[in-house]
């Protein structure tokens, strides 16, 4: 599988890591360009030390710690802001100590209202579309929906999980491209 997708042993956790790894194959594979100073998150570049996001999120708090299979930690995370009036939620993951990708997911998402959250994916997409540009693709897949967009120098994917047997996960994903021969693949 990709060289990014979480390590998980419960139920819960092997959904996230489910949504993690269908990112890495959807948007990219590889690894970042160390140290490039490229935003990817609200004002959170790529390569900023846990302390310089800090500076740039006050309302970060310490991560789960949650590791991605290329070693990146979630050493951050931050409530308290909304995605189209949607409470949602970021994790900040570093590798080496540095800023390495960003996670973000709407909150409270409804049981039962695929329609709707995918209806908000849709929305959350056009949102990122009008920022970024248009997305590489981007559609309804069998268990929801998704998107991807590339940039020249980042790589953005928004999913939509609805196995129906549990609750229903949205994260919006935000990382450097790859550089280098993995580019190709």
């Amino acid at each position: 599988m990709g060289a990014n997708m979480p390590v998980s042993t419960n139920k819960p956790q092997l959904l996230r890591s489910l949504i993690i790894a269908v990112f890495v194959g959807l948007a990219w594979l590889g690894s970042s360009a160390p140290g490039a100073a490229q935003e990817l998150w609200r004002g959170a570049a790529a390569g900023m030390t846990v302390e310089e996001v800090q500076a740039v999120h006050p309302s970060a708090t310490r991560g789960d710690g949650d590791r991605l299979h290329n070693g990146a930690l979630a050493l951050l995370r931050m409530e308290g802001f909304a995605i189209n009036q949607v409470d949602a939620e970021a994790e900040f993951y570093f590798l080496n100590s540095r800023l390495h990708q960003v996670v973000v997911r709407p909150l409270r998402l409804g049981p039962g209202l695929r329609t709707s959250n995918i209806a908000l994916a849709r929305t959350i997409a056009g949102l990122i579309t009008q920022r970024y540009g248009e997305p590489y693709e981007c559609g309804a897949t069998m268990p929801g929906f998704s998107c991807s967009w590339n940039t020249a120098r980042l790589n953005i994917a928004l999913i939509y999980i609805d196995l129906r047997e549990s609750a229903p996960i949205m994260n919006i994903n935000y990382r450097l491209k790859p550089t280098g021969l993995d580019e190709n693949l």
